[in-house]
Parts: structure tokens; C-alpha cells; sequence
């Protein structure tokens, strides 16, 4: 592919824009080998800030001003076209092969990132980037597209204030850009750093924790006329081991850096000074100098489809499981890869190029109008069938509290105790019932509404301190308070709960925190199973959780669930014992006020890593089931009961998903799991009854029964 005469084509910086996608896209092939791919986005963004900074500075130079509608419709005219196909085909495939649990929540972050908000609806929803687990949608990586059309956006007013504020004062305000930079790149690293602390979740999604990287950028921009002015352009060895460094810097992040790192705060600053070195060093003419490396054809022309490879390979590794009924295995993976360079490549030639170099396109009123038309087209192609799945939702809704009410013992949970014979859909997904209200959000204000009689029409639910979720549904003045506890597994089991709040005159109090079980703040979990649970954030807020609960005289029961068969499944023995003990304190201290504590044995996990898709697809029941001894991994929740620790009791649920020798995936027409080890909203309400004979069992040594 030749190049076209440009003399502001910088070879080392689409080497890089190559280092960062292949870094990005292998990382998400395969996690587990180039575990810190992901800081290839943080590269990008320090390109950015550099380029478009150089690029603004330059039409100020030149003509005295800067337009931005100019700036904003070509922007567009790069950005949007690739992006808004390659969201639309995305949109089509979720209906087509994503199971109908999940294609509510994938066509609303198609449309948040048809706006270039995905990065701010998967912050406020805490989601997990390193959560292998995790369901995560086809568009997820549009995070970063939404950081940066965020930049594009606030950058060049700062640029413009800055230059208009040096003009008032008689100089050609670079001095104001700079301190510009400076002061935003100060700010916004300090923000990282302290965010990246209290909420990595969050962190790694917010602009602000990214900004200081575009600023790097930026700096950089503004000082390269010196650095060359100064003489640093003749030294070429020095550059080219500063080239060398950076991409040293780079390479080991992606190497060495996992899920476990602190991201983005001050470990980011390796691969972004990185980057800025070797853009700094530019083609140094040294024999043993990265330039020839950085400039070879096929490095140039990953550079080249960076941008469409970034946008085309997580649809494709998300999607294609769907499609081929089964997990991604080695030759799969490759495949994707080859499909993506392929795509990427036709993308370039036949959508982006032609776009950017027609004479008829350029006009600045034709590229917002093609931005208006093209983001609000993606976004009724995904709210038609988002509001023909909510409808599916409430009749569905209706159904479930209806089967609830039945009490016909074939409806969830409690059909696993029926013969064969006795129920129709025992272990299999009843025709009926193949959807589920996709999120446990969702449950609270669709299942777990009807279920209490009324319509709520506000979210029960509240943000609490550290990420944490507080929700309370029943009356203020109820007979019995009851508190549930814990991480996800103890959210999960909120529709339950809440089922039971008028029928037994109980308030229902959920407090939680996702992938942080509620133990005593000195325990520590062990390199090998740990995930979050080490997180200053965590242990700070299961300290105070326990400390508030502890002293709560009005509370009757606490309801303490997490996913302890991690420790099981990951660790080794002693980790087990070791979190067992600290759970048993755990229980003596929620239990000072007198409230009782009933602890729950962790749930079964999953046979397989995609439930909704293996039932679609399975032939016989046991396809998507798992051997008893499988599932079942050892638990120190279990182990934390002693049986003359008064005041606290163990809440089995494990017959409600397995027999003598398997638990299924299936069980009472109702699909059991939503990934490896959550469940569905509707399994979760249907083991309704089976908690409430524990539940009272705890409350009734209260009231003198």
C-alpha cells in the first residue's frame, strides 16, 4: 500500500497505533497470555491528545483562528461512518443470536454508544472490564471511542479559550495552552490515582481518570518545535534509544500488567511516557533504531485499519459463540482475527477513505446532519425491539407471579423434588418462560413488583458509599426487619426476599457490593483467589457494614450471602479454613444486637460458562448440567456454622438445584443460571418459599416462639 505525499505522516506514530490495536485485540483473544493488552487504549489516547493538539495549534498558527465547526465536521466525517456501521451490523446480530435474556441490555449499549456514552453507562453500572465472567456486551469497547469523541469535543474549547485569553494578553498564547495542559494534566492524574484507589471500576471507564493522557499528548505537541530548535533532532542515538525505551515501556505493560493492577492511575504513566517517547524521538537514522521495524509494510498497515480493527474484533469474539453454539477454542480465535483484518481492511477502503477524500461530503452541514440521522437510525433500530422485549417482560412478569401463587409445586425451585412424571418441564425451560428480565435491576422493578401487588414506580434501590447498593422494599413500620448482606450472590437472592414483605409483614433491606464478600476486615484473601476482595474500598466498606449492622437493635435477622465457592474452586485448603474462621467471627460480630444471622450456603455454579446458549442448543438435559461433586466446591461459608454458635443458622439451598448426583441448569421451566455462577431473576424468586421456612425459623426464638 503506498503512501500519499503527506509530510505530516509520522511513521513511528502508526507503528504505535499498530502496537496498541494488536495489543488490545490479542489481550482479548487471549487474557491469560498478553494479560495488560488493554493499556494499547491508553496509547491511543495519548496519540490523540498529541495529534489533535498539534493539529489545532497549527490552523491557529497559520490563520489566526481556529473554526470549529470545521474541526467538529471532520471529525465526523473520520469517525462516525465505520462506527455507525459497524454498530448497526452489531445491532442486528445481538437480536439474531443473542439469547433473549441478554439482547435488552446489549441494544441499550449499542445505543449509548451510538452517542459516545458507553463509557459512562458502563461506569455507573460498576462494570468489571477484567471480569471474565461477566456477560459483556459486543460494544463494550466502545468505552474508549466515547473517551475520546468526549476529548474531541471539550478539547479544541480549551484550546480556543486558551488561545483567546493570551491574545487579551498581547502574546501568541501558547504560554496560556501550555499551562492549560499542565494544570488539566495535574488535576486529572491526581483524580486517577485517587479513583483508581476507591473504585477501579469506575476509574477505568471515567474520562476524567483518562484526560491527563490526552494532556501528555498535548504537552508533547507544544513542545517538539523546541525540542528540534534546541538541536535534540541531530542526536540520533539517543533518540533512538529513547525510542527503544518507550517501546519497552509499552511492551512490558503489556506483559506484565494484569486484571489485579491498578489501572489508570500511576502505573498508567509507564505506557503513556512511553508512547510520548518514542513520538518524541520520531525516526531517529540509526542502523539499530526501531524505525525500520516501525516502518515495514505490514506494521504500517495495521496502523493503517487500526481504527476498523478496533471497532470490527469484539463484536466478532462476543457474537461468534452465539452463532457457534460452543466457547471460542484456539483455531476459532484465529479465525476471528483473520475475519477482523479482513473487515478492517474493507471497511478502510470502502467506507472511510471514500468518505474523507469526496469533494461532494466535505460540506460541514451535510456531516452534522449525517451525525444526527446516523446515531438516531442506530437508535431506533435498537428501540423497536427493546420496547417489544419490555412488553415480553411484563406479560412475563404477570405469568411468573402467577405460577407463584399457584403453588402448584412444578414452578421453580421447588419442582425438583417431583417425580419425573409430575411436572412437565422438571429440567427443562418451559416455552413459556424462555426469557428472562435480563438484570437483577431489572427484577426489582418488574418481577419483584408484581410479585408485592403494586407497581414501583420508583427504584428501591440507592448508591450507597464505595460502589455499594442499598435497596428496602416494605413498610417502614413493618413487624420484622430483615437485612441481606454480602456481594453479588447476596444480591441475587433480593427477589426472593422481597417477594415475602407484605404476605409476612416483613421489611426487606438489601446492602451489597459486587465481588466483596462480607467478612471481617483482617482477613485477606490469598494471591490465588483473590479478585477484589483486597481492595481498600472493599475492606473499608464490609468494616463499617458490620460495625452498622452489629449495632442495629431494630434489625431481627441478617441474611449473609457470597460467593465463597470461589474460595473453594480457586484456592487451596487453607484458604478455605482460613476465610471459614474469619467468617465465624464475622457471624458473632453482625450477631451483638441480637439479631439473628442466617447464613447461606453458597449456590451450585453453572455447568457451563453460557448458560442461555447451552439450553438453547442442548439435546438432553444433562448437556448443561454438572456432576453434584463438580458444583459443589468447598465452601467456608458452609464450614463457618458451628453447631453451638447460638443465634446463628445455616441456609441450605442446595436441593433446590441438584439430586443425589447432579445440578442442572434447568430446573421448573426456568433457566437457572444467567452465567457461571449468578442466577436468573425468576429461578432466584421461585426459591422464595424454600427461604422463608428459614427465615422464620430464625425470627420465631424472637418473639418467644
Amino acid at each position: 500500500m503506498s503512501k500519499p505525499a503527506n509530510p505530516m505522516f509520522r511513521p513511528e506514530v502508526q507503528g504505535l497505533r499498530a502496537l496498541a490495536v494488536l495489543g488490545v485485540v490479542l489481550f482479548h483473544l487471549w487474557p491469560l497470555r498478553l494479560t495488560g493488552g488493554y493499556v494499547g487504549v491508553d496509547v491511543f489516547f495519548v496519540i490523540s491528545g498529541f495529534l489533535i493538539s498539534e493539529h489545532l495549534i497549527r490552523e491557529q498558527q497559520a490563520n489566526g483562528r481556529i473554526v470549529l465547526s470545521s474541526f467538529y465536521a471532520r471529525r465526523i466525517r473520520r469517525l462516525l461512518p465505520a462506527a455507525l456501521l459497524v454498530l448497526a451490523i452489531t445491532a442486528i446480530g445481538v437480536v439474531l443470536l443473542s439469547p433473549r435474556s441478554e439482547i435488552r441490555g446489549f441494544l441499550t449499549e449499542v445505543a449509548a454508544s451510538a452517542l459516545y456514552v458507553e463509557n459512562w453507562l458502563l461506569a455507573f453500572e460498576s462494570v468489571d472490564y477484567f471480569a471474565a465472567e461477566s456477560a459483556a456486551s459486543p460494544v463494550q469497547h466502545y468505552w474508549s471511542l466515547s473517551v475520546e469523541e468526549q476529548f474531541y469535543l471539550v478539547w479544541p474549547l480549551i484550546v480556543v479559550g486558551a488561545f483567546w485569553v493570551g491574545q487579551r494578553r498581547r502574546h501568541d498564547g501558547r504560554p496560556v495552552v501550555a499551562a492549560a495542559f499542565l494544570l488539566l494534566f495535574v488535576l486529572a492524574l491526581a483524580y486517577s490515582i485517587v479513583v483508581t484507589h476507591a473504585s477501579p471500576s469506575f476509574a477505568y471507564f471515567a474520562t476524567p481518570a483518562h484526560a491527563w493522557e490526552f494532556a501528555a499528548g498535548g504537552l508533547l505537541a507544544l513542545t517538539s518545535k523546541r525540542l528540534e530548535s534546541a538541536g535534540w533532532i541531530a542526536r540520533h542515538r539517543l533518540r533512538a534509544a529513547m525510542s527503544w525505551a518507550g517501546l519497552v515501556a509499552i511492551a512490558g505493560s503489556m506483559l506484565f500488567f494484569d486484571g489485579a493492577t491498578p489501572f489508570p492511575g500511576a502505573l498508567a504513566l509507564v505506557p503513556v511516557l512511553g508512547t510520548i517517547a518514542v513520538i518524541a524521538a520520531g525516526t531517529p537514522d540509526v542502523a539499530w533504531s526501531p524505525t525500520r521495524a516501525l516502518s515495514a509494510r505490514p506494521i504500517q498497515f495495521v496502523g493503517d485499519v487500526s481504527y476498523a480493527l478496533y471497532l470490527w474484533h469484539w463484536p466478532l469474539i462476543v457474537l461468534a459463540p452465539a452463532l457457534l453454539v460452543r466457547e471460542l477454542g484456539t483455531v476459532d480465535k484465529v479465525i476471528i482475527l483473520g475475519a477482523t483484518v479482513v473487515l478492517a481492511w474493507l471497511t478502510r477502503n470502502h467506507v472511510e477513505l471514500p468518505i474523507i477524500r469526496s469533494r461532494s461530503l466535505r460540506g460541514r452541514r451535510y456531516s452534522f446532519g449525517f451525525a444526527a440521522l446516523g446515531s438516531a437510525s442506530v437508535i431506533v433500530l435498537c428501540a423497536v425491539p427493546i420496547q417489544d422485549l419490555d412488553r415480553q417482560a411484563r406479560e412475563i412478569a404477570a405469568t411468573l407471579e402467577a405460577h407463584m401463587q399457584s403453588a402448584d409445586g412444578c414452578f421453580g425451585a421447588v419442582a425438583l423434588d417431583e417425580s419425573d412424571s409430575a411436572c412437565g418441564h422438571r429440567l427443562e425451560v418451559d416455552p413459556a418462560f424462555d426469557f428472562e428480565v435480563e438484570t437483577r435491576e431489572a427484577a426489582y422493578t418488574s418481577i419483584a413488583s408484581a410479585s408485592l401487588g403494586r407497581a414501583l414506580s420508583d427504584d428501591p434501590c440507592s448508591v450507597g458509599p464505595f460502589g455499594s447498593r442499598e435497596c428496602t422494599w416494605g413498610s417502614s413500620d413493618a413487624e420484622h426487619v430483615i437485612v441481606l448482606v454480602g456481594d453479588s450472590h447476596a444480591e441475587q437472592l433480593s427477589p426472593a426476599l422481597a417477594y415475602q414483605t407484605e404476605s409476612h409483614d416483613w421489611q426487606v433491606r438489601s446492602i451489597t457490593k459486587r465481588s466483596c464478600p462480607m467478612v471481617v476486615e483482617e482477613w485477606v484473601a490469598s494471591e490465588a483467589v483473590d479478585y477484589s476482595q483486597n481492595e481498600q474500598s472493599c475492606r473499608q466498606w464490609r468494616e463499617e457494614t458490620i460495625e452498622r449492622l452489629g449495632q442495629d437493635p431494630d434489625i431481627d435477622a441478617i441474611v449473609a450471602a457470597s460467593f465463597t465457592h470461589r474460595i473453594g474452586r480457586d484456592g487451596a485448603e487453607s484458604d478455605v479454613s482460613d476465610m471459614a474462621e474469619a467468617l465465624s467471627r464475622t457471624w458473632a460480630r453482625l450477631g451483638e444486637s441480637g439479631a439473628a444471622v442466617v447464613v447461606a450456603a453458597d449456590t451450585p455454579l453453572s455447568a457451563v460458562a453460557l448458560p442461555a446458549t447451552c439450553l438453547a442448543h442442548a439435546v438432553q438435559d444433562e448437556e448443561c448440567s454438572a456432576a453434584r461433586a463438580d458444583a459443589l466446591p468447598a465452601d467456608p461459608a458452609r464450614r463457618s456454622v458451628a453447631a453451638d454458635q447460638a443465634g446463628t443458622s445455616l441456609l441450605d439451598l442446595t436441593d433446590a438445584f441438584c439430586d443425589d448426583t447432579r445440578c442442572f441448569g434447568a430446573i421448573g421451566g426456568l433457566r437457572v443460571y444467567d452465567d457461571e455462577h449468578h442466577l436468573t431473576p425468576a429461578f432466584a424468586l421461585s426459591l422464595a418459599p424454600l427461604i422463608t421456612a428459614s427465615l422464620e425459623g430464625a425470627i420465631a426464638p424472637a418473639d418467644g416462639g
